[in-house]
């Protein structure tokens, strides 16, 4: 009885938080049970996943367990736990929970090392700097902007997220800008933005790096659902969002980001996402959101927003390590690369377009910014009380854009 009435408070307790954080209606009084558990394990056999199983964790939402092959495994058994009971209760995983095949080469060993556990698979290694260092460091840039997707529609479009990265294109490589050299920047838009092409651009940037260079990403365009580690992925121009586990497995993952920057050996960062995840965008996509007779969530779903958090963006900016992150403020040691990733919204909100601006707002302000104090630490501190203000004044609604300044104090002079 008492375990009874402290998993009720428990429940409880995340409606009231979800609430709070998201500024979205209240989740349905049902939470999931056995019968939806049962429909989840009959479609993981349906998908020959023999191993994966689940369970209800102590705030009532479906969890993963069992034994996977890879993560693409695991990101495909989370999906179909997310589509029987919505996105809102399926608990992110945790590496006591899952288990990897031995032997597989495709084993998710990056996660594995993070939390100190062995992996059979090949650990990712850094390219070593190759020949005399340059006497003028150099600067490099990928921007991306998506507005048109092959494989969504058209509702879903996004209106001015190819002007935002024209926009920043321009300012870094403006000689009263950011003065990067054109050979450079790589701008990729809508039908050029697919996830070979962002990849190939990443992988070229990687092996032209030397330490003390700078490097900036830039990305505007839809997010994923949160994945199985609470993280966001970048829809790309070809990501697939049926079925539904495709949008995982076919967009720019968190990994593979985290992995870029990590090949960032002594070069100097700046990850800048203008992303978030709205299940407006998905609810024409047959089969992407909840659907049928036992799905309890279908209407929240579709309401449900998600932004970048300042705890993916750790993850993200020392290649999934999970640290506690950086704040302004400290004296930045000179022997370390500067990390800084800044996201435009908070974890529960939206990344608002603005059609009197025709941009985003984080984008024409972060912008600004720039043009104003240079500095991405400056810039960012210009923006943020802007986009907040401007969002709440045009939408009524809520933005905040976080960031993450890896070591404490880092900034990045553009």
């Amino acid at each position: 009885m008492k375990a009874a009435v402290l998993r009720k408070f428990a429940t409880f307790l995340v409606l009231v938080v979800g609430v709070l954080a998201g500024g979205q209606s209240a989740y349905s009084a049902a939470t999931p049970d056995e019968s939806n558990l049962d429909e989840i394990r009959q479609r993981f056999r349906i998908s020959n996943l023999t191993n994966a199983k689940v369970r209800l964790d102590s705030y009532g939402r479906v969890e993963l367990i069992g034994r996977y092959r890879d993560r693409a495994d695991v990101q495909t058994a989370f999906s179909i736990a997310q589509s029987v009971v919505g996105v809102r209760w399926v608990a992110p995983t945790t590496p006591e929970n899952i288990e990897y095949i031995a032997g597989k080469q495709e084993a998710d060993c990056k996660f594995l090392r993070a939390v100190g556990k062995p992996c059979s698979g090949e650990a990712p290694t850094r390219p070593q700097s190759t020949g005399p260092e340059r006497a003028v460091h150099a600067k490099h840039a990928l921007v991306v902007g998506v507005g048109e997707f092959a494989n969504l529609p058209r509702t879903s479009w996004l209106r001015y997220t190819v002007r935002d990265a024209e926009a920043f294109a321009r300012y870094l490589t403006a000689k009263d800008g950011g003065n990067f050299p054109r050979s450079n920047v790589t701008l990729l838009t809508d039908a050029a933005a697919t996830r070979a092409n962002i990849e190939s651009a990443m992988d070229r940037i990687a092996a032209r790096v030397r330490p003390g260079d700078t490097v900036v990403v830039y990305f505007s365009s839809h997010g994923s659902p949160l994945n199985d580690r609470a993280n966001m992925n970048i829809i790309t121009y070809d990501t697939q969002a049926k079925p539904r586990e495709r949008v995982f497995l076919t967009s720019l993952s968190d990994d593979r980001l985290a992995d870029f920057i990590e090949r960032m050996r002594e070069a100097h960062v700046l990850v800048i996402l203008d992303t978030c995840y709205s299940g407006k965008a998905y609810e024409k996509v047959p089969g992407f959101l909840a659907s049928g007779a036992k799905d309890l969530f279908l209407d929240e779903d579709r309401e449900l927003v998600q932004g970048v958090s300042s705890k993916a963006l750790s993850y993200i900016g020392t290649g999934g390590k999970h640290p506690s992150g950086g704040s302004p403020g400290a004296v930045v040691p000179s022997t370390l690369p500067n990390r800084i990733l800044i996201s435009a919204s908070d974890a529960s909100q939206r990344s608002w377009e603005s059609d009197s601006l025709r941009n985003s707002y984080f984008t024409y302000y972060l912008i600004e910014g720039f043009q104003d104090q240079r500095s991405a630490l400056s810039a960012y501190q210009y923006a943020k009380p802007i986009v907040m203000r401007e969002v709440q004044r045009e939408k009524q609604e809520q933005q905040t854009p976080q960031a993450v300044f890896m070591p404490d104090g880092a900034d990045l002079v553009l």
